[in-house]
């Protein structure tokens, strides 16, 4: 089953409705064969990590942390060519709300529609989250992925040879099925995309909006 259902449309940050029936979401055919956790995003931004752990110990846990795709398996990876970055109700079922703290990001294609979500909290990249100026887009590399997990699923994201590599799957069941959804994205791409989400979190956001965030 699809972990995405949008039975009352969407409404995304710029005012745009999605209506229910011009929805679509991105299947791939079957899982990729990848069934490996990694380290957390948050717990990697832990302060004086490496000291915490010991200089030997966090070199070998990096090391044993990288992505281990092979070139075989990165070739079988979509490229989604008009990806794009939406800001949607982090609970994904309303068309109305308006309040601008409950959007956040989610990958999206026009050809075919919703990709995937990335925020594995309610109030993970809020709209006063990106107008931070402390925000990063996220993305790692293959030595060191962008990786975030909660109860329900984990999504990671790393760049190699001019790609950004997207994987989301559900939590409990990456290690047996591996991770249902997966494509790539051209690294320009990816990122431009993510300036052109900043820029309009910025316009509307709130005034005030940005100082507020304490995360």
């Amino acid at each position: 089953m699809h972990p995405f259902s949008f039975p009352n449309g969407l409404k995304f940050l710029d005012g745009y409705i999605w209506e229910p029936d011009q929805v679509k979401v991105w299947v791939n055919s079957e899982p990729i064969d990848y069934f490996r956790l990694h380290i957390s995003y948050d717990t990697l931004a832990v302060p004086d990590l490496e000291n915490i752990c010991g200089p030997s110990y966090f070199r070998k846990a990096i090391e044993e942390n990288a992505v281990g795709l092979t070139p075989a398996q990165r070739v079988l990876f979509p490229v989604i060519e008009d990806f794009e970055v939406h800001f949607v109700p982090g609970n994904k079922t309303s068309v109305t709300d308006d309040d601008q703290d409950t959007y956040q990001p989610c990958f999206f294609s026009a050809s075919q529609g919703f990709l995937s979500d990335i925020a594995v909290s309610w109030d993970d990249y809020t709209v006063a989250h990106v107008c931070h100026n402390t925000f990063h887009v996220p993305c790692g590399s293959f030595a060191v992925p962008y990786f975030q997990l909660e109860q329900y699923f984990t999504i990671l994201i790393a760049e190699k040879d001019g790609f950004v590599y997207v994987l989301r799957g559900e939590f409990e069941n990456i290690q047996t099925e591996g991770y249902g959804i997966w494509f790539k994205v051209e690294r320009n791409r990816y990122f431009s995309e993510w300036e052109k989400a900043i820029q309009m979190c910025h316009r509307y956001c709130v005034s005030g909006c940005a100082s507020g965030y304490s995360g």
